[in-house]
């Protein structure tokens, strides 16, 4: 029985020892990427020098199938033109570094990238990110877009992009510009609009070769509004200021102008409104409004009071009221409108400012409902400060 344990000790130590040597010496390659830049008849593929590297293997998949084969073994330089291509194709491309004794140093496999030797399909986005206070680009008299001429497709010198648009009065798309399109990102400017006016777009990419004319599909379509970005209007507080208790509920009412060169402001009848007041001074309206800590939630002082508020009634002479419909009302610029609703209080006691309360702030905020269509985003803020008399209406795009 001794013997048998001694042995079975001994091929331990020895298979243990025998494999040992071979995962110390076991070097993973190290991953970099190549680039590559696509024409019309050829393919550029170029990637990073790397270190005691004697010789690069390029390694080439047609489509999208991922069956690469070793094409060629460049020496001396890091790049490379592939004229064995056809026009409207995918290819895909990975660079193996080898050493001087043919070991693999570097690999670009797992992060392989692929190109198409025709034009792809572009895409087109509103030229706002972040405050529209801040980045006011849309006004009156000017509409401007991105357009983002894909990097994967045929990058030429030569490239161009045709602008088509429609107004809302429009049923069909028409030409209205030609412009370069050999850079990744284009930003454009239109200012043949008319004020108020809702504007669609779509573009698309094409290159002459030989004579012939090579065409992208069309992008994706967006629709702007000729109007200023940051939305103003005069506000005033119809109901009177004053503490009111035993109540669970205020109705309350207001009249908003909006402002000339305004964008359509839609307003909803969601209860997601709030209404600030403060007993000081310590803040003003518009910190009350959009002072949000990092989840979005109101902070608030000693001195604060926050309510729970939805409008749920419009008129547009201020005597004859109808509800707010499920879509929401169309405020659009130099119109007055009328709105009626309730702030709530489950304290049983309300502090409503008005228009007349001399002590602090009056101040009625909505996050993310409204919708503004002059800013260019999915999220707006809209503020009325009553005891100043005006209000704002702005984007503020979240990542």
């Amino acid at each position: 029985m001794n013997k048998i344990k001694v042995t079975i000790v001994l091929l331990c130590l020895i298979m243990n020892v025998g494999f040992l040597p071979v995962n110390c010496f076991t070097v993973k390659a190290a991953s970099y990427k190549c680039d590559l830049k696509a024409n019309i008849n050829y393919i550029m593929v170029s990637w990073p020098q790397k270190k005691k590297a004697v010789e690069y293997g390029l390694y080439k998949a047609e489509g999208k199938n991922n069956r690469f084969k070793r094409i060629k073994t460049i020496k001396g330089k890091t790049t490379y033109k592939d004229t064995d291509v056809i026009k409207e194709k995918w290819y895909a491309y990975y660079v193996v570094a080898y050493d001087h004794n043919g070991k693999k140093i570097a690999s670009s496999k797992e992060d392989y990238n692929g190109v198409f030797t025709g034009l792809l399909t572009p895409n087109i986005y509103s030229d706002f990110y972040g405050d529209s206070r801040l980045h006011n680009n849309h006004s009156a008299k000017q509409i401007s877009f991105y357009i983002n001429n894909n990097s994967q497709g045929l990058q030429n010198k030569n490239n161009r992009i045709e602008i088509y648009r429609k107004s809302s009065k429009e049923k069909k798309y028409h030409k209205i510009d030609e412009i370069k399109g050999c850079k990744e990102e284009i930003k454009y400017i239109d200012k043949t609009v008319k004020t108020y006016e809702k504007y669609h777009y779509k573009v698309r990419l094409f290159l002459k070769y030989k004579g012939k004319k090579s065409y992208s599909n069309f992008s994706n379509t967006i629709m702007e509004q000729a109007a200023n970005t940051l939305g103003k209007f005069d506000v005033t507080s119809i109901t009177p200021s004053g503490k009111y208790v035993n109540i669970d509920k205020l109705d309350v009412k207001i009249k908003v102008k909006s402002k000339k060169n305004n964008g359509d402001l839609i307003i909803s009848n969601n209860r997601v409104n709030y209404y600030y007041a403060e007993t000081d001074m310590s803040k003003d309206a518009y910190q009350d409004t959009i002072d949000y800590d990092d989840e979005y939630t109101y902070v608030a002082d000693n001195n604060s009071h926050k309510y729970d508020m939805c409008f749920t009634h419009y008129s547009e002479d201020g005597t004859k009221w109808k509800r707010i419909p499920q879509k929401g009302y169309v405020l659009k610029g130099e119109k007055t409108i009328y709105l009626k609703g309730e702030i709530y209080s489950e304290s049983k006691i309300i502090l409503y400012g008005g228009s007349d309360y001399m002590g602090g702030t009056s101040c009625i905020g909505v996050w993310q409902d409204y919708i503004y269509l002059s800013s260019a985003s999915e999220d707006s803020v809209t503020f009325f400060n009553l005891i100043d008399g005006y209000g704002e209406v702005f984007g503020l795009e979240m990542n």
